[in-house]
């Protein structure tokens, strides 16, 4: 009998050693976290352990990642050589559209019969954090991190503008590009009228190909598959920026390059065999907005001055030199700014200066066909901060 009791008191003492009982400050499942400063270490590369130490000053640990696409991702952790296994436990976030972190989507505090935590999950593009306590406030000490993961989804979301692939800016990938392509042959390029800017572009274009000695416009397009090449306009309007890109098929592939729009043939990407390589424009947003009317609708954007122009008398210098630029944006052939005066709409031009901090334009403006049209410039200088094309920007240098 004696033995009896005592075997039982004994496993009693085991079940009680063996509960933890309830994690400390944790969060209740589909509320807000409050786990709102934690120790934030960054990102964290896929298959690369890191460590962090639990103390009284840094309780929480946070580390980031980002998919591209679809994926499957195990994040754990470990014990640290010549220490404790601490009692950790491990959380999953996914960035909500509003950007903050929001609930979690994923945790755990036991992996099998250890103390230390480990998720698996499939996920879908994104950005994502992982956060790391202790079971209770008593969990002190160091531990690993490790975040691996398997899929298409972990490769580096591109940072070009266009996308990863040709396909990209055409088939609605990124909501803020607009873009419309056309087909040429020969006759229907050359029925456009001379363009020898865009002509360069043809040429260096199908440089990115094998087609390395066309040299002219005739032979783009003898080169180009079925003698055809498209040219599709790219509107980014997020950065209030044009582009051009050459397409065509080299032998049954998609070659081509994107070009900045403009006076010049500036090359920002290049086109191999349905990939976008070579990419030197990433994802910005213009200071100025998209348009005319919000710059003036935004009350950080104060308008310091404002003046109606009639006569080229009114204007000197960069001014002078200004104005006749901006009223050639829409009459190319404005030989004088006198000319260019009586060109547009009821022959007045708008000079306004704008300030947002320690920055200030300088916009001129006026009517072509009852449509705005004109340019802003850094103020005092002849440098283009937007053109104004139908009340839209365009060219837009003031970029973050």
């Amino acid at each position: 009998m004696r033995a009896v009791l005592f075997s039982l008191v004994l496993v009693a003492g085991c079940a009680t050693t063996d509960s933890k009982g309830s994690e400390e400050d944790a969060p209740i499942d589909g509320k807000a976290d409050s786990f709102a400063h934690p120790t934030d270490h960054g990102a964290i590369a896929f298959a690369t352990a890191q460590t962090a130490s639990l103390k009284g000053s840094a309780e929480y640990h946070t580390w980031t990642f980002s998919l591209s696409g679809n994926a499957s991702i195990h994040t754990f952790t470990s014990r640290v050589p010549h220490y404790a296994t601490p009692d950790t436990v491990l959380y999953l976030y996914k960035k909500t559209t509003t950007g903050t972190w929001g609930s979690y989507i994923a945790r755990n505090d036991d992996s099998g019969n250890s103390d230390l935590s480990s998720i698996t999950k499939a996920l879908g593009a994104g950005d994502y954090r992982v956060l790391v306590k202790g079971h209770d406030a008593s969990v002190k000490g160091p531990f690993g991190i490790e975040v691996d993961c398997d899929g298409a989804g972990c490769a580096a979301p591109s940072t070009c503008l266009f996308g990863t692939f040709q396909d990209d800016f055409l088939n609605g990938t990124n909501p803020n590009l607009i873009a419309n392509k056309t087909s040429y042959t020969l006759a229907q390029y050359q029925a456009l009228g001379p363009n020898p800017v865009m002509d360069q572009r043809i040429i260096a274009a199908l440089h990115e190909s094998a087609h390395t000695d066309v040299v002219t416009v005739a032979d783009a397009f003898a080169a180009a598959d079925a003698n055809e090449i498209d040219l599709v306009r790219i509107y980014d309007l997020l950065g209030a920026r044009a582009f051009v890109a050459v397409e065509y098929g080299a032998g049954d592939n998609p070659y081509g390059a994107i070009f900045t729009d403009g006076t010049a043939a500036t090359e920002v990407a290049a086109l191999h065999d349905s990939d976008i390589d070579s990419c030197t424009v990433s994802t910005q947003t213009c200071e100025l907005h998209q348009n005319f009317y919000d710059l003036r609708q935004d009350a950080s954007w104060v308008r310091t001055s404002q003046r109606t122009v009639t006569m080229a008398s009114q204007l000197t210098g960069n001014q002078a030199a200004n104005a006749l630029a901006a009223i050639r944006v829409a009459y190319a052939d404005a030989a004088t700014l006198t000319a260019g005066l009586a060109d547009i709409d009821q022959g007045e031009l708008d000079v306004s200066v704008f300030t947002k901090g320690a920055t200030s334009v300088e916009a001129y403006d006026y009517g072509a066909g009852d449509n705005t049209y004109g340019a802003l410039y850094l103020a005092g200088t002849t440098t283009v901060a937007a053109e104004i094309h139908d009340g839209d920007f365009y060219g837009c240098t003031l970029l973050q």
